[in-house]
């Protein structure tokens, strides 16, 4: 129960371009790690998936500092 509350607090302080940023940077780094395995692998387009991943985490560093 303390835990919850203090999650809540924490995101009461929070801008929505904060957690917008910082959902969209774990999201693009998780998307970066599995396509740098995948391009270990070989599999066949894998160079696609950690691109998207960089452009994503790239995109959610502008929301978060609100620089668009």
């Amino acid at each position: 129960m303390h835990a919850v509350g203090m999650f809540a607090a924490v995101l009461a302080t929070l801008s929505k371009h904060h957690l917008a940023g910082i959902v969209g940077i774990i999201i693009g780094a998780l998307l970066v790690i599995v396509g740098g395995i995948r391009v270990a692998m070989r599999t066949s387009r894998a160079i696609i998936v950690p691109i998207v991943g960089l452009v994503i985490v790239v995109g959610a560093i502008l929301v978060y500092a609100k620089v668009y």
